[in-house]
């Protein structure tokens, strides 16, 4: 579905509250303009049985979740309703024929091509249906002979052509909205993918930068360390260079890791005291 469940139902439930009311008005309107011809009865007992499901169905709506499968068989009860309707009261020659397009157009715009093509075959029987098998009202049958069939057989192909063009062109419709729906949410993705990287690299930039002075303040402990070798084991001013270098070839790694993943010319914070770059290296030789 094209929607949420919960949107769905409403626009469903809405559709078929109209179309009870609708209904109850137009027999109403037919039993006084076609009196004893019309099975009034049987009108008022189709709609009872479909208030009834629909009830139903709004019922078991409210511990489940609308599923296109589901909402298929919906639809269907829909036309099968329509189907009934129309064949107690005068079937295909009955103006309101044509009310099959309503579950056609809403089937094409909530569910996937094929079940919308089921329900399209679904009406279809049931205007086959309507021809074959309905009770006849008098004010309704057509007197013109052979011109007759010809007209039926003319309302018939033309409600196959509205039917399959309506469902195929919003099916197409539809499937073009949802592609450039996708499209819009992986550009979203991908923005909010590289903000987010880019945030990162300005704090790893930033944690560098804050980093350089506890390192140069090392160094110059180390220097410090070296004009006092008599004071201080070789093996331990050794270690402290070997710290720092790792330090601070952790930090050369990370700011080329930023400079990768964020802005190719972004600036360097050269982790130094003054101008000069730390480099504890030094150390090696003068302890040799």
């Amino acid at each position: 579905m094209i929607l949420s469940s919960e949107a769905t139902t409403t626009i469903l439930k809405r559709l078929r509250l109209a179309a009870i009311a609708g209904q109850l008005a137009t027999i109403a309107y037919a039993a006084h303009t076609f009196g004893a011809a019309l099975d009034v009865h049987a009108l008022l007992g189709i709609v009872f049985i479909y208030s009834l499901w629909h009830a139903v169905f709004l019922w078991q709506q409210t511990t489940r979740q609308l599923t296109d499968a589901r909402l298929t068989v919906e639809i269907t009860i829909d036309v099968a309703v329509i189907t009934a309707l129309l064949c107690v009261a005068g079937g295909w020659t009955n103006p309101f024929s044509s009310v099959y397009l309503v579950p056609l157009g809403f089937a094409a715009a909530m569910l996937t091509l094929d079940r919308a093509l089921w329900v399209v075959a679904a009406a279809f029987c049931g205007y086959v249906i309507t021809i074959l098998a309905y009770v006849p009202l008098p004010e309704l049958e057509p007197h013109h002979g052979s011109h007759g069939s010809m007209h039926l057989m003319g309302m018939w192909m033309s409600f196959v052509l509205a039917g399959s063009v309506l469902v195929v062109t919003v099916a197409f419709v539809r499937s073009a909205f949802e592609s450039e729906r996708r499209a819009l949410a992986q550009t979203r993705e991908a923005r909010l993918r590289d903000e987010h990287v880019l945030s990162l690299g300005v704090l790893a930039a930033s944690t560098a930068h804050e980093i350089g002075t506890p390192l140069a303040t090392a160094r110059l402990i180390a220097e410090d360390l070296l004009e006092l070798p008599g004071e201080v084991s070789p093996a331990d001013a050794r270690n402290l260079c070997t710290q720092l270098d790792y330090a601070i070839a952790t930090l050369r790694q990370l700011r080329k890791s930023v400079r990768e993943t964020t802005v190719p010319n972004s600036p360097r914070w050269p982790i130094s005291h003054g101008a000069s770059p730390v480099d504890c290296e030094f150390c090696g030789p003068r302890w040799n």
